[in-house]
């Protein structure tokens, strides 16, 4: 598993604001994402877990999540991520719960 703060989004879909565009280095990554066979976990509401605070030009993006192996999904029956609330911070925390369903 891959925690943390990856600095740009995965796709145009986890990214908000005048410049909504794929970040250049994320072609890249995703393609290595699939050669790893890392799975990026969404979070159960698409809420951007980062936002940059300018009053003029705010930009909000999906930048921190979970990242598990394939493996790792076929041995949990429940595996979800959601973001919590942000406090003083401009990255909201993220939570990862996990369910097994194997032997005790």
């Amino acid at each position: 598993m891959l925690i943390g703060d990856l600095n740009f989004s995965l796709g145009v879909t986890k990214s908000r604001g005048p410049r909504d565009k794929i970040d250049n280095f994320s072609d890249f990554f995703v393609s290595e994402l699939a050669t790893q066979k890392l799975l990026d976990i969404k979070p159960m509401k698409l809420k951007p877990t980062w936002i940059n605070h300018h009053i003029e030009d705010q930009i909000a993006k999906i930048v921190d999540t979970f990242l598990v192996t394939e493996a790792m999904v076929g041995n949990f029956n429940i595996l979800q991520q959601w973001v919590g609330s942000r406090g003083e911070s401009n990255h909201s925390p993220i939570l990862l719960k996990l369910k097994y369903h194997g032997p005790k």
